[in-house]
């Protein structure tokens, strides 16, 4: 009975805990609440330990454990006094500020921050001026936000959407200059408002800065206090560099830092602010949760494209910018969604706390050394942020308006001056009926199952189905040309409706043949997702598997195809083709990954995040020896999803490359209609004809 009574004490003292502990970490509390939630919106499965950002946690935990080696061991010390001689609190908010907003440009704006919070609340405190602190720590937050906007590698989201849209590091800073040079403008008159009653008010630093920490005793193998500086300076580099250089062996470097402060400071990691690395965390599994969800995919593929910069900002204040910035991109289109984008995730740190990861970083810092004073931090940010939001957000709307007002005129001139040139191949504007029709002794479709592996996983070997399609009097007596045809982000491998005779791709193939209009050729219908296997009529929400089905493609489904069927086994011979997510997959992966494989390409309504015709292109101009026989492209007028992206992709292909001339080896076709099978079908049908060409 005791026992109980005392496992009940426990308990209550467990529970008591903890909540004492959520109330006081305010952000925490709401960032765990979200990833519950999550959670049950859509329930967890392996994939989401693959979307969870592990790297930025990583630096940021290397990050935290050696600055707090730096703060113990007074490596500050030098850069403290330095500071001290600036008489004035106006020159020294000036200095601090600046410090943050050019540094964040090379090291990233949580990084700065890390950096520089810490020692600007020392030396307000010492010199009594405390009552100015709020101000100039929500200063710093927008110097972080606004001055590391300039670099694709000065925020997590900048360097995501540099490595995702192929933009030169030139092209990419002549953007955001305009933002930049603005933002030290105001920043420089918000800080010159704060002291407007006395620019010239001197601070005294009647208090000596003295860490305690240093003092203590150590469990971990002692090292001399000048050596220990060295060891963390040494290791602050290592970070930095990993950091800049993009390196892919940070896990390597993580585990190493982590071992080298547990033998000669362990006790630092004890110290580490692991609750900011919990914060973290959850808003990382809040995101990746969401966006697995299918009709919330599809809800955002409806009603993104177009409204990048609203949707940037609203998003943001959900899931931060990071996160935000990895949801939204599959449905910006190439140029100017790339520009809305970044204005407005390099915008939405300035709404609220959540909006950038790096104000939940400087809330932290200060909450460390103000527990009860977050509450009153939050507010008095939030205000000043939002000030200055309110100030930027209508020019960086006008920017992007009149960007887009160019880029159109632009289009529309290259457009007149290559519909002055174009000698089009002859193409239908419609599937002729008599086509559509059922043939008696039409080709037939099998089912396969190959192996692959999951390479949007673990690597390991997976089974997987496609549907062939083989035309009529299929013989092993005859070689036949193969169409790999892809589907869209929500099918799978009958999407095309190659399991069913019923299927339209079957009817027009069988005309085809029968009429002798085209060389009989053989059709794959595979499932596009690179890493798992979709039951039929599923809509697996794992879009990003799209990205890895290169190397499904080249190292497991075409040699199982050249093995099993008749084929000429070689690149004249192969096709490949798709709608919307397949069109994109035709261009990212058909043209810029496996031209020494395929020659022959037909994208269909491309999605976004297809390359843009120049880094297209590049792909060509650097693998002339393998040439493309023939790109064609069609895409409806009203289509709201993949006009932009697919006419940023492809349209202009032809002023980018000698080698893609416009009515010899490609074509663009655009016709009344949407994001729909009336196009796909069409599509379908004259590459059809392009592909099945009878030899002269």
């Amino acid at each position: 009975m005791v026992s109980l009574v005392n496992m009940k004490n426990n308990l209550s003292r467990i529970i008591n805990k903890i909540a004492f502990i959520f109330k006081k970490e305010l952000m925490l509390s709401v960032s765990l609440l979200a990833a519950v939630v999550s959670l049950f919106i859509t329930p967890p499965q392996l994939k989401l330990l693959h979307d969870i950002d592990w790297k930025t946690l990583a630096t940021l935990f290397m990050l935290l454990s050696v600055l707090e080696g730096f703060k113990k061991e007074q490596i500050f010390d030098p850069l403290l006094k330095m500071t001290r001689k600036i008489g004035g609190i106006t020159g020294l908010t000036f200095f601090f500020v600046f410090s943050v907003f050019f540094s964040s440009m090379f090291v990233t704006n949580d990084v700065s921050l890390i950096i520089f919070v810490p020692m600007t609340i020392i030396l307000f405190r010492m010199g009594n001026k405390e009552k100015y602190l709020l101000p100039v720590l929500t200063f710093e937050n927008i110097a972080a936000i606004r001055g590391s906007l300039l670099m694709p590698f000065g925020s997590p989201q900048n360097l995501f959407l540099f490595s995702q849209s192929s933009i030169s590091t030139i092209d990419f800073i002549k953007m955001m200059f305009p933002l930049w040079i603005f933002s030290i403008v105001l920043l420089a008159f918000f800080i010159l408002f704060l002291y407007r009653k006395n620019l010239s008010e001197k601070i005294d630093y009647h208090q000596n800065y003295n860490n305690s920490q240093n003092k203590e005793s150590s469990v971990s193998c002692s090292l001399p206090a000048r050596k220990k500086k060295i060891l963390y300076i040494s290791l602050f580099v290592i970070i930095i560099t990993s950091i800049v250089s993009r390196t892919e062996f940070w896990p390597f470097i993580t585990i190493a830092v982590a071992l080298v402060l547990f033998i000669f400071d362990r006790k630092i990691l004890f110290q580490t602010d692991y609750v900011l690395l919990l914060t973290f965390l959850c808003f990382f599994i809040f995101s990746s949760s969401i966006c697995s969800n299918p009709s919330i995919y599809k809800f955002l593929q409806k009603n993104v494209t177009g409204h990048e910069y609203l949707w940037s900002i609203l998003l943001s204040q959900v899931i931060s910018n990071v996160p935000a910035s990895i949801v939204l991109w599959p449905f910006a289109s190439m140029q100017n969604g790339l520009r809305s984008l970044l204005y407005g995730l390099d915008s939405a740190g300035l709404c609220s706390i959540i909006g950038s990861l790096a104000s939940v970083i400087n809330l932290r810092l200060y909450t460390r050394e103000y527990p009860k004073q977050g509450k009153k931090f939050i507010f008095t940010f939030t205000w000043i942020s939002f000030v200055f939001f309110a100030i930027v957000v209508l020019p960086q709307l006008w920017l992007i308006n009149f960007s887009s007002k160019r880029q159109q005129e632009n289009k529309q001139e290259i457009q007149k001056a290559i519909e002055m040139e174009s000698k089009n191949t002859q193409l239908f504007d419609a599937v002729p009926v008599e086509y559509r029709k059922k043939c008696e002794n039409g080709g037939k479709i099998e089912q396969i199952t190959y192996v692959s592996r999951n390479y949007f996983g673990d690597e390991s070997k997976i089974e997987k189905k496609a549907n062939v399609y083989l035309p009529a009097d299929y013989t092993t007596s005859k070689k036949y040309k193969v169409l790999y045809l892809m589907h869209g982000i929500g099918g799978n491998e009958n999407e095309w409706g190659m399991n069913s005779d019923e299927s339209v791709v079957k009817k027009i193939m069988d005309n085809l043949t029968i009429k002798g209009e085209i060389e009989p050729f053989i059709i794959v219908t595979p499932n596009g997702r690179a890493g798992f296997t979709a039951k039929e009529g599923s809509n697996e929400p794992a879009h990003n598997s799209f990205y890895k089905f290169g190397l499904e493609l080249r190292n497991h489904l075409i040699p199982y195809i050249d093995s099993h069927y008749s084929t000429y086994n070689d690149r004249d011979g192969r096709a490949m083709a798709g709608l919307s997510m397949g069109g994109m997959q035709t261009i990212n992966i058909g043209i810029c990954e496996c031209l020494d494989l395929i020659s022959y390409f037909g994208a269909f309504s491309a999605a976004p995040t297809s390359y843009n015709a120049s880094k297209v292109s590049s792909h060509i101009n650097a693998n002339k020896q393998f040439k493309v026989n023939y790109f064609y492209n069609i895409c409806g007028k009203e289509d709201t999803v993949a006009y932009a992206a697919h006419f940023d992709a492809a349209r202009l292909l032809p002023r980018f490359s000698d080698t893609i001339i416009d009515g010899e080896n490609f074509t663009w076709q655009e016709k009344t209609g949407g994001h729909d099978f009336g196009i796909w079908n069409l599509g379908f049908f004259n590459f059809a004809k392009i592909f099945g060409k009878p030899a002269k």
